[in-house]
């Protein structure tokens, strides 16, 4: 292992990535999902709906914009009650990494500060539907171009302008995804193109857990 490397094995970098898991032995069980809190190339704290015992060893699937990441990794601690928003965190050591997915942690870690926050977008492109927390009657039909739990690229075909409060409503096989949200920012007029969708950025209302989590399935292909 290279000293670059080593060095970040200390060093935790807040992401919120959408993360499979399953218990590895012959009491698998069904998988689930969670969400990150923080990475590390040797570990991670996790956000997951049920508390898993320390020892406890599962396979984990990272979703990431540049695909996914698959590892094996013991939990070392878990919170003995949900936060706030829900979640159990668990702080998990990686026990088997492959060279590849390895180096594709490095990768991923590399383009992070060290105690810098991301949402980490990741791609998706679902039918959606906006409608205005002020104007309930009025609704506009678009498709999402990324998103994270913290928030998403809409493309819509007028704009709404900064600030406006909104419910996103995204298409998914499960039914619909609701979340409120406001928008942080509409593409600019000189910038857009006759008769192409104009592009929204989005900051969803912490969502409930429930949320979270199949907001985590649909970016993670799951659902």
């Amino acid at each position: 292992m290279s000293g670059g490397i080593a060095q970040r094995r200390t060093e935790r970098y807040d992401i919120r990535l959408p993360v499979l898991y399953k218990r590895v032995g012959p009491v698998a069980g069904k998988a689930g999902v969670g969400w990150t809190r923080n990475l590390s190339i040797g570990g991670a704290c996790i956000d997951f709906g049920q508390r898993l015992e320390p020892k406890t060893v599962i396979g984990m699937l990272f979703q990431t914009d540049r695909g996914p990441i698959e590892v094996e990794g013991e939990v070392i601690w878990a919170a003995s009650l949900h936060g706030l928003d829900g979640g159990i965190a668990h702080g998990l050591s990686f026990t088997r990494v492959g060279p590849q997915q390895q180096a594709a942690v490095a990768r991923l870690l590399a383009g992070l500060g060290p105690a810098s926050r991301t949402g980490h977008r990741l791609p998706l492109d679902v039918p959606i539907t906006v409608v205005r927390r002020d104007r309930p009657g009025e609704v506009l039909s678009g498709r999402t171009g990324n998103a994270s739990r913290d928030g998403a690229l809409l493309l819509l075909p007028q704009p709404l302008d900064p600030g406006i409060r909104v419910t996103v409503q995204l298409k998914t096989s499960r039914g619909p995804l609701r979340l409120d949200a406001s928008v942080a920012w509409v593409e600019p007029a000189e910038t857009r193109r006759s008769g192409e969708s104009v592009r929204h950025g989005v900051q969803f209302v912490v969502p409930d857990w429930s949320t979270s989590l199949a907001l985590g399935l649909l970016l993670t292909g799951a659902e």
